[in-house]
């Protein structure tokens, strides 16, 4: 009991410490991406007032909308990626359920823009102007007659 308090004050004393060593200010911000039609010194300027806050009182969405004002910034660069969900203990049974659908329907000429998992399992995927509910049980059953009617659809 006597070491547990001991433990419990050493912590609750040395925490502002800690927070402080943990909270340092940004010493520095690196870009990945080519400068092209825009200069470097430009967007060090433009991000000067943000950097000068300590790591956990950074105003991101701040930095994101500054950045957004600029001409020759790029926004949302990820609108052309398939949308996948479902819950992130199935984040890999969800990318191999869109490698074999995408895989199927690339003769088609179809890609996927959204595939979704249920919470009880159930699947539904975009491609096109089609949404398919594959629904849970006899999935592939179900794309099968997807992709019969999608060419029966092409050949009438």
């Amino acid at each position: 009991m006597i070491v547990s308090v001991m433990i419990l004050s050493g912590l609750v004393v040395s925490a502002p410490k800690l927070m402080n060593w943990i909270n340092q200010p940004i010493a520095r911000v690196e870009v990945h991406a080519p400068f092209k039609n825009l200069e470097q010194g430009r967007v060090e300027r433009d991000l000067q007032k943000y950097l000068q806050s300590r790591f956990f009182e950074l105003d991101l969405k701040g930095v994101r909308q500054k950045l957004l004002t600029v001409p020759w910034i790029k926004r949302d660069a990820f609108d052309g990626l398939p949308k996948l969900v479902g819950l992130e203990s199935q984040s890999e049974e969800v990318l191999q359920q869109y490698l074999a659908i995408s895989q199927l329907l690339r003769p088609m000429g179809l890609g996927i823009s959204r595939l979704e998992q249920s919470d009880i399992g159930g699947w539904d995927f975009t491609a096109g102007h089609a949404l398919v509910n594959m629904g849970r049980d006899r999935k592939m059953e179900r794309l099968q007659r997807f992709i019969r009617l999608y060419y029966a659809r092409l050949e009438s």
